[in-house]
């Protein structure tokens, strides 16, 4: 059997930081975080600002090395990469960030910015260099004049294109795409998806997508692995946790995303304060604070991620939302 393109086991980041009249303190920014990524698969990370999501992106990468875990690219440990090992990593998983103009040097024009891993990554001549940068704008939807240009002469959803090509240019393996859309018009954000779909099937990628909006995941994954506070909460298939979410969570996200059709609409769930600090995690459940069916047992005791109804749950009512003293819950 082909071992997936990606594999996170046990993945956990720690971050040591300072605390006036404290000193030294831990920060677990993510915690036993799993999942194996397929060739030509998406899975969609979500939650909100603050769950751990471009944490979980910065490892996938080899930005920084997780605390506690492994990683494997293509059934090797990569977790301890050093040297050329991460130059090897670096080509096979490339990242796409959420600012489309921020994440591209504007005092470069697009060719030179393109052009820039090839000279970092590969030996080829100007020529050849060239010639990919045609081949890879092309493919992204953008003319051959373009690459003359410089960054501030396009629009929000042309320099995403910019920003992708960037990414395809090595013919990686995996892209982890850093909240893609989020900065674009809702019009420009169907365009990123469906270039997106299109160079997935174009060249067998995989993808690692992240997000805060349930109705881009929809669209685009096959997994969904649900985050907060840096634990897991949901992991499944998109089309099983989407229609019956079992996380009363992911419930909540789902009542909050925007819908066009009444009868698409959930009752929202109410959520009340903010996300807890890191640096001060709740006992028990970490989401026990904000959740309107939480128990006893669950401001006391964690949650195991197990088995349920086809999906993995951390949740010690998981389903329905039915116990003794739960609020509203999330329609069918």
């Amino acid at each position: 059997m082909k071992p997936p393109v990606l594999e996170a086991r046990g993945l956990g980041r720690d971050y040591r930081v300072r605390v006036d009249g404290i000193g030294q303190v831990a920060l677990k920014a993510l915690a036993d975080v799993s999942f194996r990524l397929a060739t030509a698969s998406t899975l969609a990370v979500v939650g909100e600002s603050g769950s751990g999501k471009s944490t979980l992106a910065r490892q996938l990468a080899h930005v920084e090395n997780p605390t506690t875990g492994e990683l494997l690219l293509n059934g090797e440990n990569v977790t301890d990469a050093e040297g050329d090992a991460v130059r090897a990593i670096h080509r096979q998983v490339r990242m796409v960030f959420q600012d489309p103009f921020g994440s591209l040097n504007p005092r470069r024009r697009v060719h030179q910015i393109l052009e820039e891993p090839l000279i970092n990554y590969e030996r080829l001549d100007r020529a050849q260099r060239a010639e990919r940068v045609r081949e890879v704008m092309e493919h992204v939807g953008l003319r051959p004049e373009f690459a003359r240009r410089y960054p501030h002469m396009f629009s929000g959803g042309q320099r995403q294109r910019i920003a992708v090509a960037r990414a395809l240019i090595l013919r990686p393996a995996v892209i982890v795409a850093d909240e893609p859309v989020s900065a674009l018009d809702v019009s420009i954000q169907a365009q990123i998806l469906n270039l997106l779909e299109k160079l997935q099937e174009e060249f067998s990628l995989a993808y690692v997508f992240i997000t805060h909006d349930l109705g881009v995941v929809e669209h685009i994954a096959d997994d969904v692995l649900v985050l907060y506070l840096g634990r897991v909460m949901e992991q499944g298939a998109a089309a099983r946790v989407l229609k019956t979410p079992a996380h009363p969570y992911t419930r909540a996200l789902l009542a909050s995303t925007p819908r066009v059709d009444p009868a698409q609409r959930r009752q929202r769930v109410p959520l009340s304060g903010e996300l807890p600090s890191p640096l001060d995690p709740p006992p028990g459940c970490v989401f026990h604070r904000r959740c309107p069916q939480a128990t006893q047992v669950c401001r006391e005791v964690v949650p195991p991620l197990e088995q349920f109804d086809g999906r993995l749950t951390a949740c010690h009512h998981p389903g329905t939302g039915k116990t003794s003293g739960a609020g509203p819950t999330s329609k069918p």
